[in-house]
């Protein structure tokens, strides 16, 4: 008999909830960017952004973008972003072939200049766009955000803070791998 997931945690998950993310090429008529759209969802309450200039989309062609820097300008509200994809790489998430951005935001998912590396091969992320969930056909989440019950009692930015997130995602793999919901 199997047993939950949850049996196999340490600590004890507070809440849980699930996103839908493409890296794209974004370009407009004058910028050309690699690019994570992020799915967005009213009921998220883990890693919420904060709208800094304009207004929160109302349909899935509508897209909320970095608010950026003069150093890394990212996409300006009014700007319609095609979804380009490079040779041999399809779009087998987004439902919606370009959006019109119509707020900008800053997100604690992205704390510097320096995001990772993109699924489009050797390329790291420029910038982030969100969308409403609706502009996703995936089946399933390609993230999850956690948030554990003694999360809040470390310090963000401390070496004990990364080693607990360290255990916890290990934990929460080798719990969802145990589960058969991940391969082995």
């Amino acid at each position: 008999m199997r047993r939950t997931w949850n049996a196999y945690l340490k600590w004890k998950v507070s809440l849980a909830e699930g996103a839908y993310f493409q890296d794209t090429i974004a370009v407009t008529g004058t910028e050309t960017y690699v690019t994570r759209v992020h799915s967005y969802s009213k009921d998220k309450t883990i890693n919420s952004f904060v709208l800094k200039e304009g207004r929160m989309p109302e349909n899935e062609h509508e897209a909320l973008a970095e608010a950026g820097t003069e150093l890394n300008p990212g996409f300006a509200v009014g700007e319609t972003v095609a979804f380009t994809y490079p040779e041999g790489t399809e779009n087998e998430a987004l439902a919606v072939d370009e959006v019109t951005v119509v707020g900008t935001i800053d997100t604690p998912l992205y704390l510097n200049q320096v995001k990772e590396n993109s699924t489009l091969g050797n390329q790291y992320i420029h910038t982030y766009l969100y969308v409403l969930e609706d502009a996703f056909v995936q089946d399933f989440y390609l993230e999850v955000d956690v948030l554990m019950e003694d999360g809040k009692s470390y310090y963000t930015f401390s070496e004990d803070y990364e080693d607990y997130n360290a255990q916890v995602k290990q934990n929460i793999t080798d719990a969802f791998r145990n589960t058969g919901f991940l391969p082995v």
